[in-house]
């Protein structure tokens, strides 16, 4: 093993940290962050367990609107959870829903990202 791969941290270890991090920011409860992955409580509680998430697997790819997500929030609001936890779980005319809600889906990802991607102007 090289110096490299000893200090390096694995990506998908980086990424469920991540993931945690934004779903915690934005108020994703674990039921909802299950559904945000696409999968049974049971598989996330497998993958926290593990300690990684796949980058390349369809709850990899979704992790990162997720935390798409959050960024947006965060530079909107300037960090404020408050607001940002507001916005997920309320009704947006914008998104067409409650993002909380919306994030069960594949679409409703897209959508949310796109809403936030126009906010930023």
């Amino acid at each position: 093993m090289n110096v490299n791969e000893q200090t390096q941290p694995e990506k998908g270890l980086v990424l469920l940290k991540a993931l945690l991090n934004a779903s915690d920011e934005i108020g994703l409860n674990s039921s909802e962050l299950s559904d945000a992955l696409g999968v049974e409580h049971s598989s996330f509680s497998e993958m926290e367990t593990k300690g990684s998430i796949d980058l390349n697997s369809k709850e990899g790819k979704r992790a990162l609107y997720i935390i798409d997500i959050a960024r947006k929030l965060s530079i909107l609001t300037s960090g404020d959870k408050d607001w940002m936890r507001a916005f997920m779980h309320s009704d947006n005319k914008g998104t067409g829903g409650i993002p909380a809600k919306q994030t069960a889906t594949l679409d409703g990802l897209v959508k949310i990202v796109r809403y936030l991607d126009g906010m930023s102007g």
